[in-house]
């Protein structure tokens, strides 16, 4: 009998570990970006969290989808978040915009180049933590990079101090972008 409630406690306890682990590592966009001060309704808000494996294979797939990349970490970001968020609500959009965290790819330059050859983007470097990179793929080719500042699209989102306007990048993703 001893054995018997020995045996059920470790495989209890083994079960237990298993859902600990599990929920502990996904990534709940959500929680992570309220906690960081973005003003996202819990349900009703047009991102969906996917992993970089995810996103690769949606590319390979030739699919036709938007993605964002960026930490939570930057205020601006954050900002940015909010900004695509209120648009989308504005000109009424109702797709999905794909998001792939990328605070842990941010440490190693091993990582980010891991990352820009998955995705094909042109940077993904401590330089472009201040702000979310978008990218669109049309049937899994780029059209939108806003990493690659040197992309004659990104001419058309510049404000008149040479910066990116994600209120205007919103306006192509939400409106023009197919």
């Amino acid at each position: 009998m001893k054995k018997f409630i020995k045996g059920l406690a470790l495989v209890m306890l083994v079960a237990c570990g298993l859902v600990g682990l599990t929920s502990c590592n996904k990534y709940n966009f959500y929680k992570d970006w309220t906690d960081a001060g973005a003003d996202l309704e819990k349900y009703n808000h047009i991102f969906k969290a996917i992993t970089l494996e995810e996103a690769k294979a949606k590319k390979d797939a030739n699919e036709t989808f938007i993605l964002v990349i960026g930490t939570s970490q930057s205020s601006s970001a954050v900002a940015s978040i909010n900004m695509l968020q209120i648009q989308a609500d504005y000109l009424e959009f109702k797709g999905t915009v794909y998001f792939v965290d990328s605070t842990d790819y941010l440490g190693k330059g091993a990582t980010r180049i891991e990352v820009k050859e998955a995705l094909g983007i042109k940077a993904l470097s401590h330089l472009t933590t201040a702000d979310l990179i978008v990218v669109t793929y049309k049937d899994g080719v780029i059209q939108l990079d806003t990493s690659d500042d040197k992309s004659e699209m990104l001419e058309f989102f510049e404000t008149e101090y040479a910066t990116l306007s994600m209120e205007a990048v919103a306006y192509y993703l939400f409106r023009d972008f197919k």
